[in-house]
């Protein structure tokens, strides 16, 4: 039967810490096979990727997996794996990019506010087809329908309307359990609903969620993905974090620190299986899990280990300035699949050039941002701290910081409406 892991695996290092590191690719926007393939299609990428004992044992195996309520004599912590026994079944040991080319296929998402700098953010990343837009493929969830740009395809590009607004109650607000001292995990919750039933999850090998703030290069991920891509590797996620804690092994106040691998969000990573796990069995989790006192974070880490998830341990893998007792790290030295965080524009795309090796712009040369709360278009101001186009008839411009601007309305205005 297919039982949890119990030792969590460590990262092959030499693809993080090597000089020798994948340039940005050509990778297509939305390159995942169709989720309504021909047949014969189907025949052809079963011929090439797997035998009939293949497709036999996924057929027995979708007989042996335990109900996730526990019925049938099921044990705490069996995987329920629908939707990647299908993909198994079909002949395929993974994606049509794996399983055709050898290539890990990403699958990568980020949740927005409107009308902020994170919008302004992936605008600028969709422009350059960068970060979650160089994976094989992505969306952007968003309390509201935002048009982001255009796709390499020339394909407009809309954020998916995610409707959760609420907020889980004010509890455990510690490094690694939220980026706010307000949890966020009903909306992270509703964004995994959102995504795992329009089913481009199922297309790719891994999915990964990329905080808007994060320096993200997919390239380095997938160089460092590749051993642990392939259908005969159990349900796996990423810890990315390790957290220095004091163990006190007796009264005399003797002891020693440890330390602890976490989950933190700004880049998650999920193999399809364990998405697989968690669309068939996440119940277990809201109703066995203390989730309303953590982050999404922490909550997806928990119930992935109460599903019996495998944990991938890399503390190489990402740079984050939170993350005070993983290696250091910096922008330059372009080992890291990601860095964290870079809230504004430039500090984003100076992080991102020093990473590439390619010359910074000077302050001075900054192209102006192009989001507003108020104004439409966007751009109706801006500039380092003058403007360089007016305002609508009442309102103002307001610098939010040195490289981000928007027009607001003004008091006085606002008052008479």
């Amino acid at each position: 039967g297919l039982h949890p892991l119990r030792r969590p695996l460590l990262m092959d290092q030499t693809a993080m810490s090597t000089g020798h590191q994948p340039v940005e690719e050509d990778s297509s926007s939305e390159s995942g096979y169709p989720t309504g393939a021909p047949r014969s299609w189907r025949r052809r990428r079963g011929l090439r990727c797997a035998g009939g004992t293949v497709v036999l044992g996924a057929l027995l195996a979708a007989g042996l997996l335990l109900r996730s309520d526990g019925s049938g004599g099921g044990r705490i912590g069996a995987l329920a794996l629908r939707g990647t026994v299908e993909l198994a079944a079909e002949g395929c040991k993974g994606s049509r990019a794996w399983c055709e080319r050898g290539e890990v296929s990403l699958y990568c998402f980020s949740q927005i506010v409107a009308f902020s700098t994170e919008e302004e953010l992936v605008k600028r990343q969709l422009e350059q087809h960068i970060s979650i837009f160089a994976c094989n493929g992505f969306d952007v969830t968003c309390a509201d329908r935002r048009h982001l740009g255009s796709a390499k395809d020339g394909s407009d590009v809309y954020t998916l309307v995610n409707p959760a607004t609420g907020k889980a109650e004010l509890g455990d607000v510690s490094s690694g359990a939220t980026t706010s001292s307000f949890l966020n995990v009903l909306i992270f919750m509703k964004a995994w609903d959102i995504l795992i039933k329009r089913g481009k999850v199922w297309e790719h090998d891994w999915t990964v969620k990329a905080d808007p703030d994060a320096v993200f290069f997919p390239p380095r991920l997938r160089h460092a993905l590749r051993p642990h891509t392939g259908h005969s590797f159990p349900a796996t996620y990423l810890l990315n974090c390790q957290e220095k804690k004091w163990q006190q092994d007796s009264v005399d106040g003797s002891g020693h620190y440890l330390f602890v691998p976490k989950l933190y969000g700004a880049l998650e990573v999920y193999s399809a299986k364990s998405l697989g796990a968690y669309k068939d069995a996440h119940q277990r989790c809201l109703k066995s899990l203390p989730w309303k006192k953590w982050g999404e974070d922490l909550y997806m880490r928990k119930c992935m280990d109460l599903l019996g998830a495998q944990q991938l341990i890399d503390y190489r893998l990402m740079g984050d300035q939170r993350c005070v007792d993983n290696p250091p790290s910096s922008c330059a030295d372009a080992s890291r699949a990601g860095y964290h965080p870079y809230k504004q524009v430039y500090d984003w795309f100076k992080c991102w050039n020093q990473s590439m090796g390619v010359p910074v712009t000077p302050l001075d040369q900054t192209v102006p941002a192009k989001s507003g709360r108020e104004a439409e278009p966007f751009g109706a101001c801006g500039g380092a701290g003058k403007t360089q186009r007016p305002c609508p008839h009442r309102f103002h411009c307001h610098h939010a910081s040195r490289w981000y601007w928007q027009c607001l309305l003004d008091k006085d205005s606002a008052m008479s409406v």
